[in-house]
């Protein structure tokens, strides 16, 4: 599972008593418009002033050159949001997965947001924080940590929540340790996991499963009862106004073999590349959510972003991340996305 956290440092381990308290700044734009047929000295002259105006409280840029400088609305953020890093996880043997070489890495392939998750652990998450400083602006690292835990998941799920973060299962279709393999057919500890609140998204490794837990799952058997099963979001008042679940996809990395692989990549659409713009770009989904081969090998989508992973038993895997992304695929609520 997948935890996000808005905080800016990284957690030594959950505190009972933190609060979060989301900030923001706030932005304002006027849109001066003119009537058809307005008198065109009448029009320079307000225009004259306007710009006059904007330019003398405001900064306000007029050259084009100038104007191209700021930001213009909301874009495409490629994310990778299920990376483990050497001496934070104990199954990454390879030595050259430093958090420096994560950062750097993630720079060099243009992506934006990234999120160490390493196996219960946050031991380097801070490292990976101070060093990202380097590219303030250009990338955001959000701390994150993939769980695992004897509780129920949707505890876990509600305990990530009440501390700010966002909870994503991981790669859910994976044999043996993914939630449809885990959790088999769908009783109601499923449904349970389903209709939590903090639940934002579902990770997949195979792209053709993306559509599962949602209006367009396959018309099977068990596309059926993976619909029944997302109905129940309706039902619930927490997620009534949230049915929809993220699918992403991300490189779940071990190896820089791995990191430097082929793999598809989650595209966020966001105002702004912060946390609570991932929030958002989860929660709208539908329309700001594509998919991004990162090797130019095919187009559309393939993998998910997001973690937590369901072992025998009750216990299950969560990763933990602070914000998360990336673009397209032949699914009826993505439009195909090609790659730069």
């Amino acid at each position: 599972m997948s935890f996000a956290d808005s905080n800016a440092s990284a957690p030594r381990e959950f505190n009972a008593g933190k609060e979060w308290v989301p900030t923001a700044p706030l932005s304002v734009i006027y849109i001066l418009s003119f009537p058809v047929g307005s008198d065109t000295r009448v029009y320079s002259d307000a225009h004259r002033h306007c710009y006059s105006f904007l330019r003398r409280n405001l900064a306000m840029p007029i050259v084009l050159k100038d104007i191209q400088q700021f930001p213009n609305g909301a874009g495409f953020h490629t994310a990778d949001l299920h990376i483990h890093s050497f001496g934070g996880s104990a199954d990454v043997k390879d030595s050259g997965m430093s958090v420096e070489a994560i950062v750097d890495h993630a720079v060099a392939a243009g992506i934006s947001l990234i999120s160490i998750t390493d196996h219960n652990s946050d031991k380097n998450l801070q490292a990976a924080l101070d060093y990202a400083q380097k590219y303030a602006g250009q990338l955001l690292v959000l701390p994150g940590v993939e769980i695992t835990t004897s509780m129920s998941i949707p505890n876990v799920v509600a305990e990530v929540e009440r501390l700010g973060g966002i909870s994503i299962s991981a790669h859910i279709d994976r044999d043996k340790t993914g939630f449809e393999a885990i959790i088999q057919g769908y009783p109601n500890s499923k449904r349970d996991i389903l209709v939590s609140s903090g639940l934002y998204g579902l990770e997949f490794d195979d792209s053709s499963h993306l559509v599962w837990y949602s209006p367009d799952d396959e018309p099977t058997s068990d596309g059926s009862e993976r619909k029944k099963l997302l109905s129940a979001r309706h039902q619930s008042t927490a997620t009534a106004a949230r049915v929809r679940l993220a699918a992403v996809q991300n490189s779940d990395s071990h190896s820089v073999a791995q990191l430097a692989g082929k793999h598809t990549l989650t595209r966020f659409k966001m105002n702004e590349l912060t946390f609570e713009g991932l929030r958002t770009a989860l929660i709208g989904c539908v329309h700001r959510l594509a998919f991004l081969n990162l090797f130019l090998e095919s187009w559309g989508c393939k993998r998910a972003v997001a973690s937590w992973t369901a072992k025998p038993s009750t216990s299950a895997t969560t990763s933990i991340v602070s914000s998360v992304a990336e673009e397209p695929v032949n699914r009826p609520h993505c439009r195909p996305w090609r790659t730069p």
